[in-house]
């Protein structure tokens, strides 16, 4: 799929920036199980500073910030490939539709989150305890106001040269948010000579559910939630071509750049299938020809 290895792409040149910053890395750094989360909320050497009622900063050694990223990019290519095996023994069973679908959602919405990390974009979620440990040692003017408000939910931006993580609080759910920030954020990256390709535009259409699409979330609450009834034959009238497209990445690119919009259930489903071998195919491709040969090392 050519957007696929368009998004690989992007992928592998932020991967080689960010190991290039790392400096030189074992392998055992990156397969070591201690992420960027665990780093932010203890270790000593990585400042935490409250500047507003609703944001904080991590400062650090930018080694080490992105030996963390790559770690946890390590580990979420882990979970990425273990859900898209649960999604290919799925389809081919053929029997349990409603449970690919949301199989092949969870799929998409892992490699988004590890695309969006990639590029400096990490939500951070904080139960009672952790946010205790973080924020007691924590400075700033504003420390006051902001532990009134007990935020829990944030979205951290990484700044130019790896040395700061400015977090925001934030209401959004996390689905919503890799969604959301997927369709702002990551499009607009793609070269001049590319940016027009018509499967480009539908996938961003796609994960903002705009022009006629459902956004990913939105029809995995339906199969997932709201209707027990695509656990029945409804649910397999509509799933041969979404069984087909998961299968064939190159059958999901034609059928995209075909597709003008989404008519039918079996058209929902069938774009989620696209958009899963879309990012799924960007992920696998940058940590084979990029972070594999430093885990292989």
């Amino acid at each position: 799929m050519r957007s696929a290895e368009a998004l690989a792409a992007l992928l592998i040149a932020r991967i080689d920036a960010i190991s290039q910053a790392a400096g030189h890395i074992e392998s055992d750094e990156i397969t070591k199980v201690d992420g960027l989360k665990s780093r932010i909320i203890e270790d000593p050497l990585i400042s935490v500073d409250i500047s507003a009622e609703d944001t904080f900063e991590v400062e650090g050694n930018p080694q080490d910030i992105c030996i963390s990223i790559l770690r946890d990019y390590y580990f979420g290519w882990k979970r990425v490939q273990q859900q898209w095996q649960s999604t290919v023994r799925l389809a081919e069973d053929q029997n349990h539709v409603a449970w690919t679908v949301v199989s092949s959602y969870y799929c998409a919405y892992f490699c988004a989150l590890e695309i969006l990390r990639i590029h400096g974009r990490f939500p951070l979620s904080l139960a009672e305890d952790s946010a205790g440990a973080m924020f007691g040692r924590a400075t700033g003017v504003k420390k006051s106001e902001f532990l009134q408000k007990k935020h829990t939910n944030f979205i951290g931006y990484l700044a130019p040269d790896f040395s700061k993580i400015t977090y925001k609080a934030s209401g959004i759910r996390p689905h919503q948010f890799a969604w959301q920030e997927f369709s702002n954020s990551i499009f607009s990256k793609f070269p001049n000579r590319i940016s027009d390709w018509d499967e480009l535009h539908k996938f961003q259409n796609i994960c903002s559910g705009r022009r006629g699409w459902q956004t990913p979330s939105e029809i995995r609450n339906r199969w997932n939630y709201r209707d027990s009834l695509y656990f029945s034959s409804l649910g397999i009238s509509s799933a041969q071509p979404f069984l087909k497209l998961l299968a064939n990445p190159g059958s999901s690119s034609k059928w995209i750049r075909q597709v003008a919009k989404a008519n039918s259930e079996a058209d929902c489903i069938s774009s989620l299938a696209a958009i899963t071998q879309f990012l799924f195919g960007a992920v696998h491709e940058s940590y084979t020809d990029s972070l594999a040969s430093i885990v292989n090392f």
